[in-house]
Protein backbone atom coordinates (compact mmCIF):
# COMPACT_ATOMS: atom_id res chain seq x y z
CA UNK A 1 0.00 0.00 0.00
CA UNK A 2 0.99 3.40 -0.79
CA UNK A 3 0.42 6.48 1.60
CA UNK A 4 0.06 10.01 0.06
CA UNK A 5 -0.32 12.72 2.66
CA UNK A 6 -1.46 15.70 1.50
CA UNK A 7 -3.68 13.52 -0.80
CA UNK A 8 -6.95 15.88 -1.20
CA UNK A 9 -4.21 18.79 -2.36
CA UNK A 10 -3.10 19.87 -5.98
CA UNK A 11 -0.69 17.55 -6.24
CA UNK A 12 -1.53 14.72 -3.94
CA UNK A 13 -4.93 13.94 -5.92
CA UNK A 14 -3.65 13.84 -9.07
CA UNK A 15 -0.76 11.06 -7.44
CA UNK A 16 -3.47 9.03 -5.91
CA UNK A 17 -5.49 8.94 -9.29
CA UNK A 18 -2.79 7.46 -11.13
CA UNK A 19 -1.65 5.41 -8.77
CA UNK A 20 -5.61 4.20 -8.63
CA UNK A 21 -5.05 3.73 -12.23
CA UNK A 22 -1.99 1.47 -11.82
CA UNK A 23 -3.57 -0.83 -9.69
CA UNK A 24 -1.90 -0.09 -6.16
CA UNK A 25 -4.24 0.31 -3.11
CA UNK A 26 -3.52 4.10 -2.13
CA UNK A 27 -4.19 5.55 1.71
CA UNK A 28 -4.54 9.54 2.34
CA UNK A 29 -3.85 11.90 5.11
CA UNK A 30 -6.11 14.82 4.63
CA UNK A 31 -6.48 17.66 7.48
CA UNK A 32 -9.05 20.20 5.29
CA UNK A 33 -12.09 18.86 4.54
CA UNK A 34 -13.06 21.42 2.01
CA UNK A 35 -10.45 19.37 -0.05
CA UNK A 36 -12.00 16.88 -0.03
CA UNK A 37 -13.93 17.82 -3.17
CA UNK A 38 -11.28 16.96 -5.27
CA UNK A 39 -11.69 13.15 -4.69
CA UNK A 40 -15.36 13.19 -4.79
CA UNK A 41 -14.94 10.71 -7.56
CA UNK A 42 -12.76 8.48 -6.25
CA UNK A 43 -12.77 8.64 -2.14
CA UNK A 44 -14.78 5.24 -2.11
CA UNK A 45 -11.99 3.46 -3.67
CA UNK A 46 -9.17 5.51 -1.36
CA UNK A 47 -8.45 4.55 2.49
CA UNK A 48 -8.66 8.57 3.76
CA UNK A 49 -7.53 9.57 7.46
CA UNK A 50 -8.21 13.00 9.00
CA UNK A 51 -4.60 12.93 10.75
CA UNK A 52 -2.86 15.24 11.97
CA UNK A 53 0.53 14.28 11.13
CA UNK A 54 2.31 16.84 14.32
CA UNK A 55 0.19 14.37 16.66
CA UNK A 56 2.25 11.42 16.99
CA UNK A 57 -0.18 9.47 18.35
CA UNK A 58 -2.83 9.92 15.36
CA UNK A 59 -0.32 9.05 12.91
CA UNK A 60 0.69 5.71 15.14
CA UNK A 61 -2.74 4.74 14.77
CA UNK A 62 -2.67 4.65 10.60
CA UNK A 63 0.90 2.88 10.77
CA UNK A 64 -0.47 0.17 13.30
CA UNK A 65 -3.75 -0.58 10.81
CA UNK A 66 -1.57 -0.41 7.43
CA UNK A 67 2.06 -1.70 6.12
CA UNK A 68 3.06 0.75 3.84
CA UNK A 69 5.58 0.05 0.93
CA UNK A 70 6.18 3.73 0.09
CA UNK A 71 5.09 7.04 1.67
CA UNK A 72 5.06 9.96 -0.62
CA UNK A 73 4.76 13.37 1.81
CA UNK A 74 3.50 15.71 -0.27
CA UNK A 75 1.82 17.93 3.08
CA UNK A 76 2.91 21.36 3.54
CA UNK A 77 1.88 24.56 5.43
CA UNK A 78 2.69 28.20 4.42
CA UNK A 79 3.17 27.27 0.34
CA UNK A 80 0.00 30.19 -0.38
CA UNK A 81 1.29 33.57 1.13
CA UNK A 82 -1.38 34.16 3.08
CA UNK A 83 -2.30 30.17 4.40
CA UNK A 84 -0.89 30.35 7.92
CA UNK A 85 1.04 31.77 10.32
CA UNK A 86 5.04 31.29 10.93
CA UNK A 87 4.46 28.88 13.93
CA UNK A 88 2.07 26.45 12.56
CA UNK A 89 4.05 26.51 9.10
CA UNK A 90 7.35 25.48 11.73
CA UNK A 91 5.19 22.45 13.66
CA UNK A 92 3.81 21.04 10.46
CA UNK A 93 6.41 21.09 7.89
CA UNK A 94 9.42 20.09 10.53
CA UNK A 95 8.22 18.66 13.54
CA UNK A 96 4.80 17.00 11.67
CA UNK A 97 7.85 15.48 8.98
CA UNK A 98 10.22 14.11 11.34
CA UNK A 99 7.33 12.59 12.98
CA UNK A 100 6.28 10.40 9.53
CA UNK A 101 10.26 9.43 9.13
CA UNK A 102 10.49 8.08 12.51
CA UNK A 103 6.99 6.02 12.03
CA UNK A 104 8.51 5.31 8.49
CA UNK A 105 11.78 3.58 10.19
CA UNK A 106 10.53 2.41 12.92
CA UNK A 107 7.58 0.15 10.49
CA UNK A 108 10.16 -0.39 7.45
CA UNK A 109 8.97 1.13 5.19
CA UNK A 110 10.49 0.77 1.70
CA UNK A 111 10.47 4.06 -0.18
CA UNK A 112 9.91 7.52 2.21
CA UNK A 113 9.20 10.27 -0.93
CA UNK A 114 9.96 13.90 0.63
CA UNK A 115 8.43 16.20 -1.80
CA UNK A 116 10.45 19.74 -0.94
CA UNK A 117 10.75 23.18 -2.85
CA UNK A 118 13.06 24.50 -5.97
CA UNK A 119 12.78 27.75 -3.53
CA UNK A 120 15.48 25.87 -1.41
CA UNK A 121 18.23 26.64 -3.48
CA UNK A 122 17.17 30.15 -3.50
CA UNK A 123 18.34 32.76 -6.69
CA UNK A 124 20.24 31.75 -9.56
CA UNK A 125 20.75 33.08 -13.06
CA UNK A 126 20.85 29.88 -15.04
CA UNK A 127 18.69 26.58 -14.55
CA UNK A 128 19.28 25.17 -11.08
CA UNK A 129 21.37 21.91 -10.78
CA UNK A 130 20.31 19.22 -7.87
CA UNK A 131 23.50 19.38 -6.03
CA UNK A 132 23.65 22.90 -5.51
CA UNK A 133 23.78 24.27 -2.22
CA UNK A 134 20.70 24.95 -0.32
CA UNK A 135 19.84 29.14 -0.14
CA UNK A 136 16.22 29.18 0.98
CA UNK A 137 14.48 32.30 -0.31
CA UNK A 138 11.48 32.80 1.90
CA UNK A 139 10.44 30.94 5.19
CA UNK A 140 8.70 28.30 3.86
CA UNK A 141 11.44 26.82 1.39
CA UNK A 142 13.38 27.68 4.83
CA UNK A 143 11.14 25.14 6.55
CA UNK A 144 11.78 22.94 3.86
CA UNK A 145 15.48 22.77 3.95
CA UNK A 146 15.90 22.64 7.65
CA UNK A 147 13.66 19.50 7.40
CA UNK A 148 16.02 17.99 4.70
CA UNK A 149 18.49 18.34 6.79
CA UNK A 150 17.49 16.79 9.45
CA UNK A 151 15.75 14.01 7.11
CA UNK A 152 19.39 13.28 5.57
CA UNK A 153 20.96 13.21 9.07
CA UNK A 154 18.23 10.00 9.70
CA UNK A 155 19.46 8.55 6.10
CA UNK A 156 22.42 9.04 6.95
CA UNK A 157 23.23 7.93 10.24
CA UNK A 158 19.79 5.63 10.40
CA UNK A 159 19.23 4.36 6.65
CA UNK A 160 15.70 6.15 6.31
CA UNK A 161 15.10 5.62 2.47
CA UNK A 162 14.83 9.26 1.79
CA UNK A 163 14.41 10.00 -1.88
CA UNK A 164 13.81 14.05 -2.20
CA UNK A 165 12.24 15.78 -4.77
CA UNK A 166 11.98 19.50 -5.46
CA UNK A 167 9.25 20.70 -7.79
CA UNK A 168 9.58 23.89 -9.13
CA UNK A 169 6.73 25.33 -11.10
CA UNK A 170 3.55 22.74 -10.96
CA UNK A 171 0.42 23.83 -12.74
CA UNK A 172 -2.50 22.31 -13.40
CA UNK A 173 -6.46 20.97 -13.00
CA UNK A 174 -7.69 21.27 -9.69
CA UNK A 175 -5.02 24.09 -8.87
CA UNK A 176 -6.11 26.74 -6.10
CA UNK A 177 -7.75 29.30 -8.24
CA UNK A 178 -6.04 32.02 -6.49
CA UNK A 179 -2.94 30.70 -8.29
CA UNK A 180 -1.07 32.12 -11.58
CA UNK A 181 -1.65 29.89 -14.32
CA UNK A 182 -5.98 29.40 -13.52
CA UNK A 183 -6.50 32.70 -11.63
CA UNK A 184 -5.14 34.36 -15.17
CA UNK A 185 -8.10 31.38 -17.03
CA UNK A 186 -10.54 32.13 -14.97
CA UNK A 187 -10.31 36.09 -15.55
CA UNK A 188 -10.24 36.34 -18.88
CA UNK A 189 -13.07 34.07 -19.52
CA UNK A 190 -15.01 36.63 -17.95
CA UNK A 191 -13.34 38.95 -19.50
CA UNK A 192 -11.95 40.62 -16.34
CA UNK A 193 -8.79 42.61 -16.01
CA UNK A 194 -5.81 40.71 -14.51
CA UNK A 195 -3.69 42.24 -11.65
CA UNK A 196 -0.26 40.99 -12.03
CA UNK A 197 3.43 42.02 -11.07
CA UNK A 198 5.73 43.27 -13.31
CA UNK A 199 5.26 39.92 -15.10
CA UNK A 200 9.00 39.45 -15.83
CA UNK A 201 9.75 36.99 -13.82
CA UNK A 202 11.06 33.25 -15.71
CA UNK A 203 9.27 30.36 -14.98
CA UNK A 204 10.05 26.99 -15.94
CA UNK A 205 6.16 25.87 -16.04
CA UNK A 206 5.26 21.98 -15.80
CA UNK A 207 2.06 20.29 -15.92
CA UNK A 208 1.01 17.86 -13.29
CA UNK A 209 0.42 15.14 -14.83
CA UNK A 210 4.06 15.11 -15.91
CA UNK A 211 5.35 15.40 -12.18
CA UNK A 212 3.28 12.54 -11.92
CA UNK A 213 4.62 10.48 -14.12
CA UNK A 214 8.05 11.49 -12.18
CA UNK A 215 7.14 10.26 -8.96
CA UNK A 216 5.16 7.39 -10.80
CA UNK A 217 8.52 6.61 -12.15
CA UNK A 218 10.51 7.21 -8.67
CA UNK A 219 8.05 4.28 -7.35
CA UNK A 220 8.27 1.83 -9.59
CA UNK A 221 12.03 1.96 -10.61
CA UNK A 222 15.08 1.12 -8.51
CA UNK A 223 15.74 4.28 -7.24
CA UNK A 224 18.57 4.44 -4.80
CA UNK A 225 17.63 6.11 -1.47
CA UNK A 226 19.46 9.50 -1.08
CA UNK A 227 18.96 10.54 -4.48
CA UNK A 228 17.56 14.04 -4.91
CA UNK A 229 15.53 14.92 -8.44
CA UNK A 230 14.83 18.39 -9.28
CA UNK A 231 11.17 18.18 -11.10
CA UNK A 232 10.04 21.35 -13.31
CA UNK A 233 10.09 22.31 -17.45
CA UNK A 234 13.62 22.86 -17.80
CA UNK A 235 15.05 25.67 -19.95
CA UNK A 236 13.24 24.60 -22.61
CA UNK A 237 10.07 25.30 -21.38
CA UNK A 238 11.04 28.93 -19.61
CA UNK A 239 8.70 31.41 -20.15
CA UNK A 240 8.26 34.82 -18.83
CA UNK A 241 5.35 35.37 -17.04
CA UNK A 242 4.19 37.86 -19.37
CA UNK A 243 4.13 35.30 -22.19
CA UNK A 244 2.33 32.91 -20.37
CA UNK A 245 -0.05 35.60 -19.93
CA UNK A 246 -0.12 36.66 -23.63
CA UNK A 247 -0.29 32.73 -24.42
CA UNK A 248 -3.83 32.37 -22.26
CA UNK A 249 -5.39 35.79 -23.76
CA UNK A 250 -4.89 34.62 -27.01
CA UNK A 251 -6.34 31.10 -26.69
CA UNK A 252 -9.57 32.87 -25.47
CA UNK A 253 -9.15 35.61 -27.82
CA UNK A 254 -9.38 38.28 -25.30
CA UNK A 255 -7.11 41.93 -26.13
CA UNK A 256 -3.59 41.51 -24.61
CA UNK A 257 -5.10 44.85 -22.50
CA UNK A 258 -7.06 43.28 -20.07
CA UNK A 259 -3.28 42.28 -18.35
CA UNK A 260 -2.77 45.28 -16.15
CA UNK A 261 1.23 44.23 -15.26
CA UNK A 262 2.54 46.30 -12.50
CA UNK A 263 -0.38 46.89 -10.33
CA UNK A 264 0.59 44.39 -7.25
CA UNK A 265 3.52 43.32 -5.76
CA UNK A 266 4.76 39.84 -4.55
CA UNK A 267 4.75 39.63 -0.29
CA UNK A 268 6.96 36.83 -0.35
CA UNK A 269 10.21 37.09 -1.77
CA UNK A 270 10.96 35.24 -5.03
CA UNK A 271 13.65 34.94 -7.64
CA UNK A 272 13.42 36.68 -10.69
CA UNK A 273 14.83 33.29 -12.64
CA UNK A 274 13.79 30.37 -11.18
CA UNK A 275 14.05 27.13 -13.88
CA UNK A 276 15.35 23.60 -12.84
CA UNK A 277 18.21 21.84 -14.71
CA UNK A 278 15.80 18.55 -15.37
CA UNK A 279 19.24 16.57 -17.03
CA UNK A 280 20.05 14.51 -14.42
CA UNK A 281 16.19 13.70 -13.72
CA UNK A 282 15.48 12.71 -17.25
CA UNK A 283 18.44 10.15 -17.40
CA UNK A 284 17.86 8.69 -14.09
CA UNK A 285 13.77 8.49 -14.18
CA UNK A 286 13.75 8.07 -17.44
CA UNK A 287 11.21 10.76 -17.85
CA UNK A 288 10.86 14.00 -19.88
CA UNK A 289 7.94 17.13 -19.83
CA UNK A 290 5.43 15.74 -22.68
CA UNK A 291 2.34 18.26 -22.34
CA UNK A 292 3.56 22.01 -23.30
CA UNK A 293 2.61 24.91 -21.84
CA UNK A 294 -0.10 25.12 -24.76
CA UNK A 295 -1.67 22.21 -24.30
CA UNK A 296 -1.39 22.73 -20.68
CA UNK A 297 -3.14 25.97 -20.47
CA UNK A 298 -6.00 24.39 -23.08
CA UNK A 299 -6.22 21.64 -20.32
CA UNK A 300 -6.81 24.53 -17.43
CA UNK A 301 -9.22 26.71 -19.82
CA UNK A 302 -11.60 23.54 -20.12
CA UNK A 303 -11.67 22.77 -16.55
CA UNK A 304 -12.21 26.09 -15.63
CA UNK A 305 -15.12 26.21 -17.97
CA UNK A 306 -16.49 23.42 -16.25
CA UNK A 307 -16.34 25.03 -12.62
Amino acid sequence: MILITGISGFIGNHLARRFLKKGFDVAGLYIDENELIRLNDISDKLSLKKIDITNIDELNTIFNQYKFESIFHLAAEGVQINSVAKARSLNTNINGTINLALAALEHKTSKFIYIGSGFEYGASDSPIISKSPLNPINFYAATKSATWILLNNLFLDDQLPLITVRPFNIYGIYENLNRLVPYVVSQALKNESLKLTHGNQIRDFLYVEDMVNALVNIQTGNILSGSIFNLGGGKDNAFSVKQLVFKVLDQLKRDHSLAEFGTITRVRKEPQYYVADITETGKKLNWKPMISLDEGIGRVVDWCKSL
